[in-house]
This record gives structure tokens, C-alpha cells and sequence, in this order.
């Protein structure tokens, strides 16, 4: 009896060893997961801001950059990447605000503005206030 019994409580550590042997690297992955997706988030609005830079230099609004093929695409794989994009133009089409969610505890949402920000939403980037991110 207490050779099954050993048996038994060796198969037993063996088995956990290798189930935390193996769960570590996957915490670690999914991690390093959030973090490069986060980058991509940021690397597309920062790619956003320069086309909407771009637009405004050739029409001097931004009213219709959301029409454009290459805003369409940034927007589309933000989306895909389930980051919540939402582009906010004001009425007179002189400025523009992009906003993201990002995988952080600590920062929830990534913007761009037509002020050339980049960073965390403080002012929300929304029509109830000034359409900026800071």
C-alpha cells in the first residue's frame, strides 16, 4: 500500500512540475501578446495622425479624411484588432482627434489629435468638449 501510495504522490509532483513549468512561459506570452499589440495600436494612430496631416495639407480641412483608402485601412485594422476606433472631426473640419482603447490597466485609451498629441486621452476626444486629446 505505501508503494502506491509513493507512486501516486511522485505522479502527482511530476505532474504539477511540468503543469507549472509550462504555464510560465504562457503567462509570459500572453503578456508580451498585450504589450505588441499595444505597440501596433499606438505605431496605426501615430500612422493616422500623419495621413490626417497630410489631408488637411491638400484640402485644409479634415472633413472627408475618413473617406480616404488609408485612413479606412488604419481604422479597419485598429478595429480588427479590437481596439474601438473612433474618429472625431469637428464641425468646421479644422481639427481632428482619433481615439483607441489599449490593453493597460493603467492607460485605457490612446490618442491622436490634430494639436500633434499622442499619448493617453485626458480630455476624451469627444464632441461634448474640446476635440482634443489633452
Amino acid at each position: 500500500m505505501n508503494v502506491l501510495k509513493d507512486k501516486m504522490v511522485r505522479f502527482l509532483l511530476i505532474v504539477f512540475i511540468v503543469l507549472v513549468f509550462y504555464s510560465i512561459p504562457l503567462l509570459i506570452f500572453k503578456d508580451m501578446q498585450k504589450k505588441i499589440i499595444n505597440l501596433e495600436i499606438k505605431e496605426d494612430l501615430n500612422q493616422l495622425s500623419i495621413w490626417a496631416q497630410l489631408y488637411n495639407n491638400k484640402y485644409r480641412t479634415y472633413q472627408g479624411i475618413e473617406n480616404n483608402e488609408e485612413v479606412k485601412k488604419l481604422v479597419d485594422r485598429l478595429n480588427s484588432l479590437q481596439a474601438d476606433c473612433q474618429l472625431v472631426i469637428s464641425e468646421r473640419g479644422d481639427r481632428f482627434c482619433a481615439k483607441t482603447k489599449v490593453f493597460d490597466k493603467k492607460i485605457k485609451n490612446w490618442c491622436v489629435d490634430s494639436f500633434k498629441y499622442s499619448g493617453p486621452t485626458v480630455n476624451n476626444c469627444d464632441y461634448g468638449k474640446e476635440i482634443k486629446c489633452e
